[in-house]
């Protein structure tokens, strides 16, 4: 039986609440605008503070509706963070185990703190061939907390406010399929992962951040990008420009670094040439975090010629622990562009099927920088590149190639072809050791 919450101040039965320990909001006071239960080509509104338009919760209900039109024309949030974790004040909240069904339908917000469409606490959306926009500040369009999740298939989503993220799990998951996205504001990327878990995952869909980020993920989360999707975005920052980038992969806190991973396949990434961050904005930063980047068969393009950045960062955790340990996994992949570290994080890079063209930490200033490249792989540098450890599968080392510039790994710097001897577990010698070897 469908159970819609249609009175405000109407009590719910605590058992179909099924709330997480992690979730400690009282739904019992939650306020909704007075609805049918058959939305069928009606309009829901509503103006007041703290008042979602339709709010639903219970195991049992499956609500469905098709186009129908719900509007939150005003009513900004009292309290922004009950907002952000809870949804209170969206156009439409579902939690407690609910499911919502909206086919060819139109959700507009207008209110400060008031999202688009909120599931949290068990509770499930599914939205297809629908419009959802948001217009104020701090309004994201899709937001699923605490073992929500949110599946948005052929649909249209926007945000136009600063602060406004098009999707933002924490401990949920959300899908977006070949679906249109936009973002306008600052700080609204198209997606941002926090908490011990969460994934948001963009199938097939496109679209531009035109003052923020593709992607922020912070926490131990996941943010997958696959199917032929095409996302573009300014890599503006929102601290002291210190996070400009395409994909800003990090750890909010001052905890010890947590692991969080990107991925991303047959997909197309960009950093706008129109941007005034196009030229120094790396397509990947990673600071105060453990990290995982896997990469297969897609297109990058960005005009800083950094590939991937990992440094420690004084605006994030705590001097001396807030480092970036970062493995790059490259399949099917060519990538031009160069690999930055700094002296306090390491980084790992693999290649299969892979070349990379470009500088690798060309300051010599990491002390563990490890590279593993298999026989269909190679790399070009165009700058003297320095590692800790590089094992090759090909045996001549043929598939390094350095023209003018010095590979320098280990301690032993091999300046003369770069091409480098390698014995059968795959570790690199010097040449010049190999000659005294000989000479012994």
């Amino acid at each position: 039986m469908w159970k819609i919450v249609i009175l405000c101040f109407l009590l719910i039965n605590p058992s179909n609440l099924l709330l997480s320990s992690s979730n400690p909001y009282d739904y019992s006071s939650i306020k909704a605008k007075s609805v049918d239960e058959d939305l069928t080509f009606q309009t829901v509104e509503s103006t007041q503070q703290d008042e979602s338009c339709i709010y639903i919760s219970s195991t049992e209900s499956i609500f469905t509706n098709q186009n129908c039109i719900i509007n939150k024309n005003s009513g900004d949030s009292t309290k922004i963070e009950d907002s952000n974790l809870y949804g209170v004040n969206s156009a439409v909240l579902v939690q407690g185990g609910a499911t919502l069904s909206l086919q060819q339908g139109t959700i507009t917000s207008k209110a400060k703190g008031a999202h688009g469409i909120f599931s949290t606490n068990d509770g499930n959306v599914l939205i297809q061939k629908s419009f959802v926009t948001t217009e104020a500040d701090s309004t994201s369009g899709i937001i699923s907390t605490y073992k929500g999740s949110s599946s948005v298939i052929e649909s249209t989503i926007s945000t136009n406010g600063n602060s406004s993220p098009l999707s933002v799990s924490q401990e949920g998951t959300i899908l977006l399929q070949n679906s249109i996205l936009s973002t306008k504001g600052k700080g609204s990327d198209f997606g941002q992962t926090k908490g011990e878990e969460g994934t948001i995952i963009f199938d097939g869909s496109t679209g531009t951040a035109e003052n923020s980020k593709i992607a922020v993920v912070d926490g131990q989360t996941s943010l997958v990008i696959k199917n032929h999707s095409e996302l573009k975005c300014s890599a503006t920052p929102i601290k002291n420009d210190v996070d400009q980038c395409g994909i800003f992969m990090y750890q909010s806190g001052s905890r010890s670094m947590v692991g969080n991973s990107f991925n991303c396949k047959e997909s197309k990434l960009e950093i706008l040439e129109s941007s005034k961050y196009y030229k120094s904005a790396p397509m990947f930063l990673v600071t105060n975090n453990k990290a995982g980047i896997s990469i297969e068969n897609c297109q990058f393009k960005f005009g800083s010629n950094t590939f991937v950045s990992v440094k420690a960062t004084d605006e994030w955790g705590v001097k001396g622990s807030n480092i970036g340990d970062t493995t790059v996994q490259l399949t099917d992949q060519i990538i031009e562009g160069d690999f930055l570290v700094d002296a306090e994080s390491t980084l790992h890079i693999i290649l299969k099927n892979s070349h990379i063209i470009g500088k690798i930490n060309p300051s010599n200033t990491v002390k563990t920088l490890s590279i593993q490249v298999d026989k269909d792989s190679s790399i070009t540098i165009t700058g003297d590149s320095y590692c800790s450890l590089l094992t090759n599968e090909i045996q001549d080392g043929s598939n390094l190639i350095n023209g003018s510039y010095s590979w320098h790994i280990g301690v032993t710097p091999n300046t003369g072809s770069a091409q480098g001897f390698f014995n059968k577990n795959l570790m690199i010698i010097g040449l010049n050791l190999i000659l005294s070897l000989l000479l012994l």
